[in-house]
């Protein structure tokens, strides 16, 4: 009798445990997750290669795929936050820049959802709030844009301005602003969809 008490007992806790660790944390509900270990091999300096495919899946449930054999060389996050983050092939938010790489390159969702998704990456592989808002900032004000359908898919990138990205960045290191006010505030001063105005805002195109 006191053998099977102990039994239940055993398997009361086991049942716990096992509750226990099948509950996703708020967080990684939002953030999705990787489904891959990133493998690498350094080509050049700045640049590498996939060894294996690399996938993130978002909260949506959809799949992300970087491929392997693809090259990243962090160039859809701007140079010049590189200094103020680090660079994106050898910081905490390397995965993320990898699959935000691919899908800068191929275009195959639109601009927003392609920077959105570089931010709920970073926040699955443990990325800092302040610092991930801050890298979303930077590549949704300042990076890559590009019209979905359009038959040139040339991307156009917005010309940097310190000053405004100071700004927002001070505001989000004091925690004020959400992912919401950060779309606001940059699509305030380039609107989001409509290319003919982007060019009237005095934006570059990439190389």
């Amino acid at each position: 009798m006191a053998v099977g008490r102990v039994r239940f007992r055993l398997s009361f806790v086991w049942l716990g445990i096992l509750a226990l660790v099948s509950i996703k944390s708020p967080l990684a509900q939002q953030s999705g997750a990787f489904l891959d270990e990133l493998n690498v091999r350094l080509i050049s300096k700045g640049k590498i290669e996939l060894l294996n495919d690399f996938r993130y899946r978002d909260a949506k449930n959809d799949i992300w795929k970087a491929p392997k054999g693809y090259v990243s060389d962090g160039a859809s996050i701007p140079q010049v936050f590189w200094s103020v983050v680090g660079g994106p092939l050898d910081g905490d938010y390397r995965d993320a820049a990898v699959i935000h790489d691919y899908f800068c390159d191929t275009k195959q969702q639109t601009w927003q959802a392609t920077h959105r998704v570089f931010y709920d990456a970073m926040r699955a592989r443990g990325v800092g709030e302040t610092k991930a808002k801050t890298l979303y900032y930077a590549v949704y004000r300042f990076g890559p844009r590009w019209c979905q359908g359009c038959r040139i898919q040339r991307p156009i990138v917005p010309t940097y301005r310190d000053e405004e990205f100071q700004k927002m960045k001070r505001e989000i290191e004091q925690g004020n602003v959400s992912l919401e006010q950060i779309d606001a505030a940059s699509d305030a001063v380039v609107p989001p969809n409509d290319e003919s105005k982007w060019r009237g805002a005095r934006l570059r195109r990439a190389l």
